[in-house]
């Protein structure tokens, strides 16, 4: 069994990144005479921040558990899939730039009644995405052309 969690310094990062944008976009409501389309645009702009702390907040209380019988998040988003049930995982690269130098991946695992989704800032992620990869070609689950390209980015071949 391996445990993964994600470092507390990019989650300290992410929680000065929310809070600055709730201090910026809140401010600006309570300060400012504004436009109507610019308040519009500042309360969007605050509920995603919102968003963004509240998820950040959910990760510093998410532990992700593979075992041999399956992975498994606990926490507020916490969810549960044994192997047997596993039905699709899918990878994705998301590039900060254009030439796709910089950037992260995210993982989704789904299985019959939950799904978990994974981001490659976690502790051990390669080795997260090689076991599943694995289980997953074990179980013979169809895998898309993206998530295969991926994988071989990462240096995993399953076949």
């Amino acid at each position: 069994m391996s445990l993964h969690r994600y470092p507390r310094s990019i989650l300290v990062k992410d929680d000065v990144r929310a809070a600055a944008g709730l201090a910026i976009t809140v401010g600006v409501l309570s300060v400012a005479r504004l436009p109507d389309a610019v308040i519009y645009v500042f309360v969007a702009l605050t509920v995603l921040f919102a968003a963004f702390a509240v998820r950040t907040i959910a990760r510093h209380f998410t532990v992700l558990e593979v075992s041999e019988a399956g992975v498994r998040t606990t926490g507020p988003a916490g969810g549960s899939i044994d192997w047997e049930e596993l039905q699709d995982l899918r990878l994705r690269y998301y590039s900060t730039r254009r030439d796709r130098e910089n950037g992260w991946m995210h993982l989704k695992v789904k299985g019959r009644h939950a799904t978990i989704r994974i981001d490659s800032s976690i502790e051990g992620f390669d080795r997260i995405v090689e076991r599943m990869a694995a289980e997953a070609a074990r179980r013979r689950i169809q895998i898309g052309d993206s998530t295969r390209s991926n994988w071989a980015a990462m240096g995993i071949v399953t076949e």
